[in-house]
């Protein structure tokens, strides 16, 4: 490797690890956070591939440490069955429609923080005093059968497929299910896993992940357990009261980094 190449791929290693952390953290948020940042340094085609497999191994580590805790009522009565279809559909639809990540950003900041105050005005006034005391499995049914849930779910899938950002709405949706932190958490791992693989399989055929994304990959696959060992620490010390408010400002922060990367 030549000098330039080791610059490159170390300043990778520095965008693509506090994304591992984060989701480490929440279950989501790498891939969104790495290219947001990293598109300010580099074309979205010199660091996705090397983000993607980051993410990819991360991802399938935490499905299979914690797959006892995947809702399965969630990701097979409402995530497959809606955001699949949705995913297809948005990839059909693809050249007809502009790929406007602004607009998802924009959304992000005007209903998330909305929900925040929403969800912090009835706490306060008592409107939530009463415990969840229904199983995750209990849970997990009661969301599969919400309206709202499938729609989130659908829509989320339709803009995966269109301008791969979906997942900021699926996260949204899924906020709303009343899971655990470890079960949301690794249900969103179980269909990251999906759907990235499929992705990196596209990536290898098409050849944009080749000697170069290499190189990287073998700078930052060492330093994965450093950054999602700092990203579990902290999950399994967020209080579960908490949870909803990190990743609702998480989601905020996407919806900026989309806007800010969609005018520079």
């Amino acid at each position: 490797m030549t000098q330039e190449q080791i610059v490159t791929a170390l300043i990778i290693v520095a965008l693509i690890g506090p994304g591992i952390t984060i989701a480490g953290i929440t279950g989501f948020g790498g891939m969104v956070i790495t290219l947001a940042a990293g598109s300010l340094l580099f074309t979205l085609d010199q660091i996705s591939a090397a983000a993607l497999l980051a993410n990819l191994i991360v991802s399938a580590y935490v499905l299979g440490s914690d797959l006892h805790h995947v809702n399965r009522p969630v990701l097979f009565r409402l995530i497959v069955p809606f955001m699949v279809p949705g995913v297809l559909a948005g990839i059909f639809l693809r050249e007809m429609l502009i790929p406007l990540p602004a607009m998802l950003g924009v959304f992000l900041l005007l209903i998330v923080p909305y929900r925040f105050y929403r969800e912090r005005r009835d706490l306060s006034s008592g409107a939530e005093k009463e415990p969840d005391n229904r199983s995750m499995h209990e849970r997990g049914h009661h969301a599969a059968r919400s309206l709202a849930g499938r729609l989130w779910t659908a829509s989320a899938g339709f803009v995966q497929g269109w301008m791969n950002t979906g997942g900021p709405l699926l996260v949204y949706g899924l906020a709303r299910a009343g899971l655990s932190p470890r079960s949301f958490r690794a249900t969103l791992m179980a269909i990251w896993t999906v759907i990235n693989t499929g992705v990196m399989i596209s990536h290898v055929i098409s050849g944009e992940f080749g000697k170069e994304q290499l190189y990287q990959t073998a700078f930052v696959i060492p330093t994965l357990p450093i950054f999602y060992g700092i990203g579990n620490y902290l999950h399994h010390r967020i209080p579960t009261k908490q949870f909803n408010s990190v990743i609702y400002g998480l989601l905020t922060l996407m919806g900026l980094f989309l806007v800010i990367r969609s005018v520079t």
